[in-house]
Parts: structure tokens; C-alpha cells; sequence
């Protein structure tokens, strides 16, 4: 399905999983090796969440992928050899904790305002460096812009910015509120 729609990642990440396993269940893949494959899946998925938006679709494949690779790892053998099921919990946990926060991160990110380009001077207040009439020079978060105005400013008054527009800016006189 997911050669068919690109970019769908769900499919993907069931049908690489579920090509691990149906190998291990075929015998065409021992035991240790469908584990060591579905961990580096695993993994291979949780690195991919960081630059695929996929909105944890790949994360949560990657647990997956991980515990499976993990339970099937060392599940053959005797009792000794086996790995502690804690010890897969607790790795998976902290794992998945680690993801929540990134993931809350990137979501705290993005909902911040714009601060750099000339998307954040729009609003931002300056000062009138000469009379703008309707042109003139304004200082606006500590550089110099030329900068037009649909009526009279005088030196020295507040101005707020409402458009930029290349190297120009276009202004207003600030309320004195």
C-alpha cells in the first residue's frame, strides 16, 4: 500500500514489521536474527520521527518494532538466557518518555510568534528618525528603514510598522497609550 500512495507512512511501517515477522514465522529468519532486524527497525523508525512529519505514526511503529525485536531476541533457549521482560518495559518507557518530550518541544515550537524576518516587524514600534512626509528614515528594532506613511509624522514620534515591503516599510503614527 505504501508504494502506491507515498508518504502515507502507516502502511509502511505495518508492512516492514509485518515482513519481519511473517519471515521469522516462515523460518525464513531465526529467532535472534527477526529480533536484531525488528530492533534496528525500531530504532530506523525513531531516528526517521525527528526528520519525517508524521506525527508519531513513526515513533509509535518504533516502540512497536523495538519490543518485538526485543521479546524475540533472546525468547528461544533456556530460562537464564532469557531477557527480563522489566528490563524491556523500563527501556521502552524511558524511550517513549524521551519521544513524548521531543515531540512536546517541536509542538511548543512551532506555536511560538515569528522573530526573525520580516515577518516580525510587522506591528513592531519605532521611532521617526526625520519627518516622514509621506518619506522618510524610522529606527525600528535597533536598525535604520526607509519607511512610508499615509499621513505626517514628525521627528522623534513613535511609529508602528504595518508592512514591509522589500527595503520600505509602510507605518502609522503610534497611539500614545
Amino acid at each position: 500500500m505504501e508504494l502506491y500512495h507515498p508518504g502515507a507512512v502507516f502502511p509502511g511501517i505495518v508492512g516492514g514489521i509485518g515482513l519481519l515477522l511473517g519471515l521469522y514465522a516462515l523460518g525464513s529468519l531465526d529467532a535472534q536474527f527477526g529480533g536484531v532486524l525488528l530492533i534496528v527497525l525500531g530504532l530506523g523508525l525513531l531516528a526517521a520521527e525527528a526528520f519525517v512529519v508524521s506525527h508519531g505514526l513513526l515513533a509509535g511503529g518504533g516502540m512497536v518494532s523495538f519490543i518485538l525485536g526485543s521479546l524475540m531476541l533472546f525468547g528461544g533457549g533456556s530460562p537464564d538466557l532469557r531477557l527480563n521482560i522489566g528490563l524491556i518495559a523500563v527501556t521502552a518507557v524511558c524511550m517513549a518518555a524521551f519521544i513524548a518530550f521531543l515531540l512536546g518541544a517541536v509542538i511548543k515550537a512551532r506555536g511560538r510568534p515569528v522573530v526573525t524576518g520580516r515577518e516580525s516587524l510587522v506591528g513592531t514600534i519605532g521611532k521617526a528618525l526625520t519627518d516622514l512626509r509621506p518619506e522618510g528614515i524610522i529606527l525600528a528594532e535597533g536598525e535604520r528603514w526607509h519607511a512610508e506613511s499615509l499621513e505626517p509624522v514628525t521627528a522623534g514620534q513613535r511609529v508602528v510598522i504595518l508592512e514591509v515591503e522589500g527595503l520600505k516599510v509602510k507605518v502609522k503614527k503610534a497611539d500614545e497609550g
